[in-house]
């Protein structure tokens, strides 16, 4: 019984194949677009990040700076 069950299943299945081929397809070309379109955001998105990493580690230097020129003077200052 089960055999025959399956056997009438994969036939179905292959007499199917001309509805499932179009859709699958599209499907397929869909995936595609949205995948590539997210490729293209994380790009744009890590492109931006890098730019602001950039830019806090140059005003984090320019604060080691201001503070080491202010420690200097309260020095002098003291001395």
């Amino acid at each position: 019984m089960k055999r025959l069950v399956k056997r009438m299943l994969r036939d179905l299945y292959r007499r199917t194949e001309f509805i499932r081929r179009p859709l699958r397809e599209e499907l397929e070309a869909n995936l595609k677009t949205c995948v590539a379109g997210s490729f293209d955001e994380v790009r744009l998105v890590m492109e931006d990040l890098v730019a602001e990493v950039y830019r806090l580690q140059h005003q984090v230097a320019e604060l080691r700076d201001e503070v080491s020129r202010l420690n200097e003077a309260e020095c002098v200052e003291a001395s």
